[in-house]
């Protein structure tokens, strides 16, 4: 059975009675008792081929009777929203429009709607049931995602991580939230727009549904919040509740208001997003898309492709009408991200799409679900988190819309266990630790559940072994002759003016070749005889040049003496020189016998060249 099914031309439609009064298949129902129509009726989403001339664009618009038209995204050259003459129907426009050359699609700008489902709103106070993990304490659940299993093993995110959330609006000022809410660096509220990415003052993120910088408006940005919330609400802060991940960056992109949104700004949201990465160097790694409803949208799913090709995974959730995917396609869940932009075929999915899972263990039974079109699920029904109302208001609430944010929130820690990873390998990591579960079986491609503990363990690197090398070692070296082997290691002359060298300098070298390149804590050790030099001279090479660093061997004789945390290359040289500035008549000896590279996460305060210049 195929997974996805082609949107229908509007040459096919108007030959079908029963669905010609709606022009175009749709795909949603719209939320119960809403009157709203399911799509945009005054424009139009058309995409033009590549190599088309303006001409010709402007020709095909012409006759489907466009008052106007705008690119849809600054990513999106070829793509525009053409608002139709007044009386101009959107099925006649995209007739049209299939007719010219230079089309290579029109459809409807489809409405969406966030994929929660009513729920009793009270606040369960301490119900985080979907945080916790079969063995965590002091609460536990067989089926929530784990994360408070990373948690305890001290996996809380890193801000260096970000997650771009494509709904409502976000209460950026909720005391569990406002920490982790994306700051953009470079622009500044003064009408400029600093960062050239097409959206003036966007400080905090962009409101494509009012096209402005306002991020949250009102307390009706309740779902945008709850989704926040759930992704990366600060933990640890001895108030409401943690997200999956405690310290990650939360970037708002709202284009959802009260009656819901439409396609053509979920697509300038995602390309908003994307551009930040592509141009603008930020570590995302996903975007949460907690909605649903209209059908198949070209422009979408290339906004999609184009998110993929900049490796951010598009998480989506399956919907809340209990259809099976694999049957019947719901939209944005059912989309594949198997091919690029440019058409190429990537060799894998940019697309995760998550069912809601209860805390007994069952799919929720309003969830979408398909054995090939959703990949895993994860807890979505009665979930705790952030809401916009009050000074720190918190709510219940369920749908796939929670779900989808469990996962998010996975990903985020999982990039940030391991910030290396690429975006397939993530998506790998969540389908290959997630818990199988009997009533998933044939509902979900895995037949699983998130586990966001044994993900993390996965995503985290095995740690670097440290590297000894003694003066035995082949990657050790004596240069120059007057080194002599004493119980102790090999020791240097004795400084006296009658026999010491002046011609050329004597030194030993350790040149190891490390497992890999990074920080590093280079360690020598000072032989307990013949190390009597107060003042021996160090050289380390770093990936950036030499460093030196002065120790008073005689009193650190026996002991592991640190010469800092540095960056390293591959293959570091560390070397001890006689060329101490010591008095000559003192008769001072070097000794070295060991050096250590010990891999660490990176440079202290500590570790100032100021600091290690000399310690006498």
């Amino acid at each position: 059975m195929l997974r996805y099914r082609p949107a229908l031309s509007l040459r096919q439609i108007l030959f079908l009675p029963l669905l010609a009064a709606l022009a175009v298949p749709v795909q949603a129902a719209a939320p119960e008792g809403s009157s709203l129509p399911a799509h945009a009726r005054d424009r139009v989403i058309v995409g033009f081929d590549a190599g088309s001339r303006r001409a010709e664009r402007r020709l095909a618009l012409n006759r489907a009777q466009a008052a106007s038209s705008k690119a849809l995204s600054p990513i999106a050259a070829n793509v525009v929203v053409a608002e139709l003459e007044v009386g101009r129907s959107v099925t006649a426009a995209i007739q049209a429009l299939e007719r010219r050359p230079a089309v290579a699609y029109a459809e409807p700008d489809f409405r969406v709607w966030p994929a929660v489902a009513a729920d009793d709103p009270h606040v369960l106070d301490g119900s985080l049931w979907g945080m916790y993990g079969p063995t965590t304490t002091p609460h536990a659940s067989a089926w929530g995602s784990a994360a408070a299993v990373a948690w305890a093993g001290g996996q809380v995110g890193s801000p260096d991580i970000h997650i771009g959330i494509i709904d409502e609006g976000i209460r950026i000022d909720h005391p569990d939230l406002e920490a982790n809410i994306w700051r953009n660096p470079v622009e500044t509220v003064d009408g400029v727009d600093e960062d050239g990415n097409g959206y003036i003052d966007d400080v905090a993120g962009w409101d494509f549904y009012h096209d402005d910088a306002s991020v949250y408006d009102s307390t009706a940005d309740d779902h945008g919040t709850h989704v926040a919330g759930t992704i990366g609400a600060r933990g640890g802060n001895g108030r409401g509740v943690a997200g999956v991940t405690w310290r990650a960056t939360l970037i708002p992109a709202k284009f959802l208001g009260p009656g819901g949104g439409y396609v053509s700004d979920a697509v300038r949201a995602l390309d908003y997003i994307t551009d930040l990465k592509s141009r603008h160097g930020l570590d995302i790694v996903a975007t949460n898309n907690s909605w649903s409803g209209g059908g198949y949208s070209q422009a979408l799913k290339d906004a999609i492709a184009r998110a993929g090709d900049a490796d951010i995974l598009f998480v989506a959730a399956a919907g809340n009408d209990g259809r099976d995917l694999d049957e019947d396609p719901a939209y944005p869940g059912s989309y594949r991200c198997d091919s690029r932009a440019d058409g190429s075929a990537r060799g894998w999915d940019c697309v995760v799409t998550v069912a809601n899972l209860r805390s007994d263990g069952q799919l929720q039974a309003d969830s979408g679900w398909g054995r090939s079109s959703v990949d895993l699920a994860a807890p979505g029904t009665g979930i705790l988190s952030t809401h916009p109302a009050g000074e720190e208001g918190y709510d219940s609430r369920s749908g796939t819309s929670m779900a989808a944010a469990h996962v998010s929130g996975a990903i985020a820690a999982c990039a940030a266990a391991d910030p290396s990873l690429p975006a397939r390998r993530i998506r790998e990591a969540i389908l290959a630790t997630a818990a199988p579960a009997v009533p998933l079986a044939g509902r979900t491609l895995s037949g699983a559940h998130l586990d966001v503990g044994a993900m993390v363990s996965a995503c985290t690197p095995a740690p670097l072994p440290t590297l000894t090398v003694d003066d035995g070692d082949a990657a050790f070296r004596r240069y120059g002759a007057g080194w002599y082997e004493g119980s102790g290691g090999f020791a240097g002359h004795h400084f006296w003016a009658s026999v010491r060298e002046t011609t050329r300098t004597l030194y030993g070298a350790w040149r190891p070749v490390l497992a890999t390149g990074g920080w590093y804590e280079v360690q020598v050790h000072i032989p307990v005889e013949h190390a009597t030099s107060h003042s021996a001279r160090y050289r380390v090479r770093t990936s950036t040049g030499w460093v030196t660093r002065v120790r008073n061997q005689e009193k650190r004789r026996g002991t592991w003496v640190s010469l800092g945390v540095h960056h390293l290359a591959t293959t570091p040289i560390v070397q001890l020189s006689d060329r101490t500035g010591e008095i000559a008549s003192l008769g001072r000896q070097l000794a070295f016998d060991a050096a250590r590279f010990v891999p660490v996460d990176g440079p202290s305060p500590g570790d100032s060249p100021a600091r290690e210049a000399d310690d006498g």
